[in-house]
Protein backbone atom coordinates (compact mmCIF):
# COMPACT_ATOMS: atom_id res chain seq x y z
CA UNK A 1 0.00 0.00 0.00
CA UNK A 2 0.97 3.60 0.03
CA UNK A 3 0.48 6.80 1.91
CA UNK A 4 1.67 10.34 2.45
CA UNK A 5 3.82 11.29 5.43
CA UNK A 6 3.63 14.86 6.73
CA UNK A 7 6.52 16.39 8.68
CA UNK A 8 6.05 19.92 10.00
CA UNK A 9 9.68 20.05 11.24
CA UNK A 10 11.27 19.82 7.79
CA UNK A 11 11.12 22.80 5.45
CA UNK A 12 12.58 20.79 2.55
CA UNK A 13 10.54 17.59 2.82
CA UNK A 14 7.22 18.64 4.35
CA UNK A 15 5.47 15.67 2.70
CA UNK A 16 6.86 12.46 1.28
CA UNK A 17 5.28 9.44 -0.39
CA UNK A 18 5.64 6.16 1.48
CA UNK A 19 5.15 2.58 0.31
CA UNK A 20 4.39 -0.21 2.76
CA UNK A 21 4.18 -3.98 2.74
CA UNK A 22 1.48 -5.02 5.24
CA UNK A 23 0.63 -8.47 6.59
CA UNK A 24 -2.35 -9.17 8.88
CA UNK A 25 -2.63 -12.63 10.46
CA UNK A 26 -4.40 -14.36 13.38
CA UNK A 27 -2.50 -14.42 16.68
CA UNK A 28 -3.75 -16.07 19.88
CA UNK A 29 -7.29 -14.70 20.38
CA UNK A 30 -6.61 -11.52 18.38
CA UNK A 31 -4.56 -10.61 15.32
CA UNK A 32 -1.08 -9.39 14.41
CA UNK A 33 -0.15 -6.59 12.02
CA UNK A 34 3.34 -6.49 10.48
CA UNK A 35 4.41 -3.65 8.22
CA UNK A 36 7.60 -2.65 6.49
CA UNK A 37 8.46 0.72 4.98
CA UNK A 38 9.68 -0.23 1.50
CA UNK A 39 11.95 2.81 1.08
CA UNK A 40 13.50 2.90 4.56
CA UNK A 41 13.29 -0.84 5.28
CA UNK A 42 11.96 -0.23 8.78
CA UNK A 43 9.81 -2.96 10.24
CA UNK A 44 7.12 -2.78 12.92
CA UNK A 45 4.78 -5.33 14.41
CA UNK A 46 1.80 -5.06 16.76
CA UNK A 47 -0.43 -7.74 18.25
CA UNK A 48 -3.96 -6.68 19.14
CA UNK A 49 -6.36 -8.50 21.45
CA UNK A 50 -10.11 -8.09 21.97
CA UNK A 51 -11.42 -5.82 24.74
CA UNK A 52 -14.67 -5.95 26.70
CA UNK A 53 -16.06 -3.71 23.96
CA UNK A 54 -16.78 -6.10 21.07
CA UNK A 55 -15.97 -3.35 18.54
CA UNK A 56 -12.47 -2.52 19.83
CA UNK A 57 -9.07 -4.18 20.10
CA UNK A 58 -6.11 -3.26 22.32
CA UNK A 59 -2.37 -3.40 21.71
CA UNK A 60 -0.40 -4.34 24.85
CA UNK A 61 2.55 -2.13 23.87
CA UNK A 62 0.50 1.09 23.83
CA UNK A 63 -1.70 2.98 26.28
CA UNK A 64 -5.37 2.10 26.50
CA UNK A 65 -7.54 5.00 25.26
CA UNK A 66 -10.65 3.13 26.41
CA UNK A 67 -9.53 3.60 30.04
CA UNK A 68 -9.00 7.35 29.67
Amino acid sequence: GGGISANEDSIYFATTARNFDVKIAPAANGFKIDWTSVIRRRQSSKTLRPTDNTRAFHCNSSSDPLKG
